[in-house]
């Protein structure tokens, strides 16, 4: 719960500190940029460290959008009307964050982790392919509209609205059933990616939403680790190295009590 209420205060409050943290990104735009990169690094070597490969591949999902975003894509206020590539990349890139949430532990550069990257270098090539091809067919299925309207204009089609919410409550469902740091944070990162999405013209907002991310990844990655050291998976009490830890700061005079049942 604890975790929960952490990346709820950090979402929020990032949101309400953008015009004020907006003005100095835009002034110092390439070295935050750079800086970005730095962090992405990092916090993949970390992943790669502790075998987290599911928080590995949500970050390299980041990248990529990133990346296409500022060299492929030229999102403007604009042509966002009716835009094919955005569509496809706000059905795309949620579908993909569920995904891999689901998948389990198996290593970042095992067999497991190559298939992982095949399937995304697919999704790369059917999305231009689909792009060059099938724009029209693109455009005129997001206009299908069976949401009743509520009087608040929203900046995303019906469907993409429908696959947004179903993966909320996926990975609402996951957090409940495993009740761990890492999945709450999985969690943050798709509220992230449906911000990006919406403000994907907004080079300095993408920056202050990735940054904000992949920091509430990598702390749920070292309160996993932390539980996996210290807390029993079975009994889920605290374990050997937690009572030795214990047992260091009782000072020089105390009595333990053992009781096996």
């Amino acid at each position: 719960m604890f975790y929960l209420i952490l990346s709820f205060v950090t979402l929020v409050g990032s949101y309400f500190l953008l015009p004020t943290i907006n003005p100095i990104i835009v002034e110092y735009r390439q070295i935050a940029e750079y800086a970005l990169l730095a962090f992405i690094g990092i916090s993949m070597l970390i992943c790669i460290k502790f075998n987290r490969s599911r928080a590995f591949f949500q970050i390299f999902l980041l990248l990529i959008f990133l990346l296409s975003n500022k060299y492929y894509f030229n999102f403007t206020p604009k042509n966002l009307t009716d835009n094919a590539q955005l569509i496809l990349l706000s059905l795309i890139f949620p579908i993909n964050v569920v995904l891999f949430s689901f998948f389990k532990e198996r290593g970042c550069f095992t067999i497991y982790g190559f298939f992982k990257f095949v399937f995304i270098a697919s999704q790369v090539a059917t999305f231009y392919w689909a792009i060059n091809h099938q724009a029209n067919w693109i455009l005129q299925t997001s206009k299908i509209s069976f949401i009743p309207n509520i009087g608040i204009n929203f900046p995303f089609s019906d469907i993409i609205i429908l696959n947004m919410l179903i993966g909320l409550l996926l990975l609402a469902i996951v957090f409940y059933r495993k009740r761990n740091a890492l999945d709450v944070m999985i969690l943050s990162l798709f509220i992230c990616f449906i911000f990006n999405l919406s403000h994907i013209h907004q080079a300095t907002s993408l920056i202050i939403s990735a940054f904000v991310a992949i920091t509430l990844l990598i702390i749920g990655i070292l309160q996993d680790s932390f539980n996996m050291a210290y807390i029993d998976e079975l009994t889920e009490l605290p374990g050997r190295r937690a009572l030795n830890e214990k047992l260091l700061m009782l000072g020089r005079h105390y009595t333990i009590a053992m009781l096996d049942v």
